[in-house]
């Protein structure tokens, strides 16, 4: 993103800041957003960050393009709702358009408030799920056999995920961002995950 000293920087789910800390450049001006008010707070404590508290759901708090950059980094799977109805949603195609409908919200305001991005993201079809660490076609099972397979792992499974994320394809990533372009992260040849490159909806 070759950010430049001067510029602002958001770092959406950033928890404590403790990884964007590693990418602060003099004079870049770094806000960390997150919606867990007790990584916000560790974050407020680090030097060069700002911390803002974000909405769970809805429009982020701030204005249009306001910041250079939007960086986003494994955090646009999970944004599928209110934690309490994703939790208690069983039904697939009410999960489905939930979750998008939330995911595409997210993907507007980045461009919104963004004038460049980084979003990175992983694949659906990966050979292993990310969050859970179990192996393809877990990914692509229903809601229901997902979290019945959760249950029943979570006792002895060494990665433990409240089944809260809903990945993404490229054709899908791509609707979301349609300026943007899409860099395939790869494993053993394999698409792993997806890196957004692009200019915010105001560009």
């Amino acid at each position: 993103m070759k950010p430049q000293p001067g510029e602002k920087m958001l770092d959406i789910g950033g928890g404590t800041g403790e990884y964007v800390a590693t990418l602060i450049v003099p004079g870049l001006r770094v806000t960390v957003g997150d919606v867990d008010p007790d990584q916000v707070a560790i974050a407020a404590q680090k030097p060069g960050i700002d911390a803002v508290l974000l909405p769970a759901i809805g429009s982020l708090p701030f204005g249009d393009q306001e910041f250079d950059i939007v960086f986003c980094n494994s955090v646009i799977e999970h944004a599928t709702g209110p934690k309490h109805e994703v939790a208690a949603t069983l039904d697939d195609k009410k999960f489905q358009r939930m979750a998008e409908n939330h995911q595409r919200a997210l993907a507007q305001e980045i461009q919104r408030v963004g004038k460049r991005h980084f979003v990175q993201t992983p694949n659906k079809h990966f050979l292993i799920e990310s969050h859970s660490w179990l192996p393809f076609p877990f990914s692509i099972l229903s809601r229901r056999h997902q979290l019945g397979i959760l249950r029943f792992i979570g006792g002895f499974w060494p990665k433990r995920t409240a089944g809260d994320w809903h990945l993404f394809t490229q054709r899908r990533l791509q609707n979301y961002f349609p300026q943007s372009r899409i860099i395939v992260e790869r494993f053993l040849g394999m698409p792993k995950s997806f890196i957004l490159i692009g200019p915010g909806s105001g560009s």
